[in-house]
């Protein structure tokens, strides 16, 4: 018995430093995207600083990165993303934001509030697909109205190749805009309809499956190398009592080693049926890891005057 939990007490030890070496990985990754941003953001590349700065937050989602994404968008002319990364630095900093920087903040959406619109789609069918100026915004049904830069764009919805509605609108800063979809008896498209939705793949989620994936292959074969010495000790006792325990019935002398026989004989056959199962769950997780996963894109552009000056500060 004390063999078999020196044995799992290994097998947690190695689980938990896989575990700790992948999050390590993240965070030096996550250390690289940021310090990669602030570089580009100094050399007026706003875009490829945007980039920069949301993969270090997926790598390790801190507010503080937020902010930082909001000022790029804002300097970049993307009003949109830039509104957008400011309202969630002010959600998830919540009481751990300075007071003056919220201030700052809340000035700065306030600003940006007036140089963006939203569309209201009303009576589309679920499923009907939004695009805006030929780039996808959503479907139905919409979980409140499409943030859009202000100025005239092309709005079309349609489900299934068909389109319900297709005008040139014109959107204000601040504006709400109604988009009246009539929605008329609409064909089935009896030919193969494939839906597919306008999503990015999910890195983090498919890289955590095969870090997990990873940490079970490992616990897999350290049971597996634990049945290989069970085994080979209860094979051992057997051997050395053949001949003396006939009927399981030993001689009191020998009725310990027996009993051991029995244990490591059992423990060989559980750590079996572990090592088989953390193995496959081990293989499983790598495929499943290696298939792209994906998560809905928020697009949006804007133009217009530059915004306001706002230096990157703060450290990762």
């Amino acid at each position: 018995m004390k063999r078999f939990l020196i044995f799992i007490s290994v097998i947690v030890t190695v689980a938990l430093y896989i575990g700790s070496a992948a999050a390590d990985e993240n965070d030096d990754e996550a250390r690289a995207q940021y310090e990669r941003g602030k570089e580009l953001y100094e050399a007026d590349k706003f875009t490829e600083a945007a980039i920069a700065f949301q993969r270090a937050y997926e790598l390790k989602p801190s507010f503080k990165i937020l902010y930082n994404i909001g000022q790029v968008e804002n300097e970049n002319g993307d009003y949109v993303r830039a509104l957008d990364a400011y309202t969630r630095y002010l959600e998830e900093g919540g009481d751990d934001v300075p007071a003056d920087r919220e201030a700052a903040v809340d000035k700065e959406i306030a600003r940006l509030k007036t140089l963006v619109g939203s569309l209201r789609v009303e009576g589309a069918q679920d499923g009907a697909v939004l695009m805006v100026d030929g780039r996808r915004m959503g479907e139905a049904p919409f979980d409140g109205p499409v943030m859009v830069k202000l100025g005239e764009h092309e709005v079309v919805v349609k489900i299934f190749g068909e389109e319900l509605f297709h005008e040139f609108v014109r959107v204000a800063g601040g504006q709400e805009f109604p988009i009246r979809v009539e929605t008329g008896p609409v064909k089935e498209d009896t030919t193969m309809a494939v839906h597919v939705s306008d999503q990015q793949v999910e890195r983090r989620g498919s890289k955590t499956l095969r870090v997990l994936g990873v940490v079970a292959l490992a616990v897999g074969g350290a049971a597996i190398v634990g049945t290989a010495l069970t085994g080979v000790n209860a094979g051992n006792l057997t051997e050395e009592l053949e001949g003396v325990c006939p009927d399981d019935s030993c001689p009191p002398e020998y009725k310990n080693d027996y009993d051991d026989a029995k244990r490591a004989a059992t423990m060989s056959t559980i750590l079996g049926v572990f090592s088989g199962l953390a193995v496959t769950t081990g293989v499983v997780l790598l495929i499943v890891g290696r298939k792209p996963r994906e998560k809905n894109v928020e697009v949006g552009a804007a133009a217009g005057p530059s915004g306001a000056g706002l230096l990157i500060t703060g450290r990762f």
